[in-house]
């Protein structure tokens, strides 16, 4: 497993995180570390995500928040 820091310019919407990370890899397969205050979000994944889907990421929290 790989941890990966969400970088966001938006607040990240858990619902949001859960349903992206769940369309690529199955429930069990990955984890979602909340932070404590003043840290990023942290996610548990069996891959490194690429830069085009942490983008596409940031799109979908953009448009949570619209």
């Amino acid at each position: 497993m790989i941890t990966q820091v969400i970088e966001s310019r938006y607040t990240v919407e858990y619902d949001v995180l859960v349903a992206f990370l769940s369309s690529m890899f199955e429930q069990a397969t990955y984890e979602i570390v909340v932070p404590d205050e003043g840290e990023k979000w942290k996610v548990k994944v069996p891959r490194e995500l690429t830069r085009d889907e942490l983008v596409d990421l940031q799109r979908k929290f953009g448009q949570a928040l619209a």
